[in-house]
C-alpha cells in the first residue's frame, strides 16, 4: 500500500491553521513519516524568525492512497 504525506502549518499565537498541503507523492508508510519529519525541519530552516514570532507548529500525517482516491458517497435524502 502507498501513502501520501499531508502537512499543515498552524500559529499558536494567532490560533489559526493554514489549509493542509501535499505533493501527492506515493511513499511507503515509513517513507511518508520520515518525509514529514524532514519537511518540518525544512520549513523551520526557511523561516526561523517567523516560527519564533508566530509560534508555528507543523502537523503532518500520512493517508493511504486508497482513502484519498475514493469518491464521496452521493447525497440521498431520507424520506
Amino acid at each position: 500500500m502507498k501513502w501520501v504525506l499531508l502537512y499543515q502549518i498552524c500559529s499558536i499565537t494567532n490560533n489559526f491553521c493554514y489549509p493542509p498541503l501535499t505533493d501527492r507523492e506515493a511513499l511507503t508508510y515509513s517513507g511518508c513519516v520520515a518525509k514529514g519529519a524532514k519537511k518540518t525541519i525544512e520549513l523551520v530552516a526557511k523561516a526561523p524568525k517567523e516560527f519564533d514570532e508566530q509560534k508555528y507548529i507543523v502537523k503532518y500525517w500520512c493517508l493511504s492512497e486508497d482513502s484519498i482516491n475514493k469518491t464521496p458517497a452521493s447525497y440521498k435524502s431520507i424520506k
